[in-house]
């Protein structure tokens, strides 16, 4: 068992070893990482207050592309009655304006 154990616990031990010299050198530069982590609360709030948040951007053009698939080989008429079908559908919701209003 010390076989599969012996490299398990050597990376363990050396994972150790380096967040000890991360944290020595952090500290030790502990100013540096103050000023760092201000900038980065700065650009964050730059970021947050310039970004749109809204879920639609501001370039929303008022309408939406619905793909329908009818089977190969249909007529026009079939794919055009077919789409009229599934607009009615659409249009059935409050929050779309269809084309009849």
């Amino acid at each position: 068992m010390a076989v599969f154990l012996d490299p398990v616990e050597a990376a363990i031990r050396k994972t150790i070893s380096l967040y000890a010299i991360a944290v020595t050198w952090v500290v030790k530069w502990r100013y540096v990482f103050l000023l760092l982590f201000i900038a980065g609360l700065g650009a964050t709030v730059y970021m947050y207050n310039h970004v749109p948040t809204a879920f639609v951007p501001a370039e929303d053009q008022g309408y939406f592309m619905v793909l329908i698939q009818t089977p190969p080989g249909a007529s026009l008429n079939y794919t055009t009655d077919f789409a009229d079908r599934g607009a009615a559908i659409v249009e059935q919701d409050p929050d779309v304006y269809g084309r009849s209003r």
